[in-house]
């Protein structure tokens, strides 16, 4: 300070001094005062960033200037302090350094928050977790075993689910559908069992899986001797090509089809059956195998074996008549002509034969022809053959 008077208008006389020694100790209470690291650097140039420090008495002596703050990474800030002369000289630079104790306050407080909210979102998952562990997936699982078990075996099986919410109202809807696929088995099984047809159902390579008492009965067969084998063991080797047919047609056309078929009994006789197969399909429309009704048409065949009997023989002789011999002569003709053989035709005619009618009766005439016929007959060869034409004419 210079040496004037009260003033300060009288020339200076001197100057005095006064101040503190900057020494380790008085650092060290700085540095505590402050809660800062204090170090004095060498006076560095300033611009226009540096902002002026004026004292808390607001005299302009020895004016300080303050650096813009810098940071030493995150939580570390500096600035720097440079005392001017009164002439404006720098004196003297001291580099304080402190923590960015608000910033790291702060960045705890934020972390402790995201960690309690982390906390509070992994309960509140854990508790929703198991909430639907114990509410609704352990109940879906199980769900989903019964639905399974209900799957291999219907029958007996209810899903356990009495619950008041979805889940439970779904497994109602389950079981009373159950109960009315149930009431529908057992009404088809109670018509398959008393119906007269025969029913069976069989996989597409023939296997018999199911059948109705009545095929057994029709067949003389059991459940056992039926189910697990194969239809062809039922036919013979000139059926079964024939047989394989309809069945080919159907999964062709994809409808039913009906045909005749004939079928081998247990007790070795063969039976004639009416057979309507239709096709088995699953969900994705491939084919799993077929299902049919048979009927036994035995008498209608025998009958119309009869019939045709009676149109194509003689009912005196046992031979055929003049309609089988025009339509057999024919075919022959036909055969004999392509095939390159040869054909002999030979014509009988019983001399005084009418002589015998009247004279002995028509009895004794149909006596005579019936022994003609028979001895005709046991005179040829195979593939001969023997027709009455009408009267006492034979061919």
């Amino acid at each position: 300070v210079p040496i004037s008077n009260n003033q300060g208008s009288a020339p200076a006389k001197g100057a005095i001094l006064a101040g503190y020694f900057l020494d380790r100790e008085r650092l060290a209470n700085l540095r505590e005062q402050m809660q800062a690291d204090l170090q004095p650097m060498p006076n560095i140039a300033t611009d226009s960033t540096w902002k002026p420090l004026r004292s808390r008495s607001g005299s302009t002596h020895n004016q300080a200037l303050l650096s813009p703050r810098r940071f030493i990474g995150e939580h570390v800030q500096q600035v720097s302090v440079q005392y001017l002369s009164s002439s404006g000289e720098p004196q003297l630079r001291f580099d304080i350094t402190k923590k960015r104790l608000l910033y790291i306050q702060g960045e705890k407080a934020i972390n402790f928050f995201l960690g309690a909210s982390l906390l509070v979102a992994l309960g509140a998952f854990l508790v929703g977790y198991l909430a639907l562990e114990l509410w609704v997936l352990r109940r879906v699982q199980r769900l989903n075993r019964e639905v399974a078990e209900v799957g291999r075996n219907a029958h007996s099986i209810r899903l356990s689910d009495f619950g008041n919410d979805e889940l439970g109202q779904l497994a109602g809807e389950m079981n009373q559908m159950l109960e009315r696929l149930e009431h529908s088995e057992a009404r088809d099984r109670a018509i398959l069992q008393s119906m007269r047809d025969g029913y069976f159902e069989m996989d597409v390579d023939g296997v018999i899986l199911t059948v109705n008492p009545a095929l057994c009965q029709l067949l003389g067969q059991t459940r056992e001797t039926l189910i697990g084998h194969p239809y062809y063991e039922l036919l013979g080797e000139d059926d079964l090509a024939r047989a394989r047919q309809p069945f080919q047609r159907a999964m062709q056309s994809g409808a039913g089809k009906t045909f005749a078929i004939p079928l081998q009994r247990a007790d070795g006789s063969l039976g004639y059956f009416e057979a309507t197969v239709s096709l088995i399909h699953d969900l994705q429309g491939e084919l799993r195998g077929y299902r049919g009704i048979v009927r036994d048409v035995s008498d209608q065949i025998a009958y119309q074996q009869q019939l045709l009997e009676m149109a194509y023989r003689d009912p005196l002789t046992g031979l055929g008549n003049r309609k089988a011999f025009d339509e057999q002569l024919g075919q022959a003709l036909l055969r004999a002509g392509s095939g390159g053989s040869e054909l002999a035709l030979l014509y009988l005619d019983l001399d005084r034969f009418k002589e015998v009618n009247d004279r002995f009766g028509h009895d004794i005439g149909d006596a005579l022809l019936r022994t003609v016929a028979e001895r005709v007959r046991s005179t040829l060869r195979q593939p001969d053959k023997a027709y009455r034409l009408g009267g006492d004419e034979f061919a």
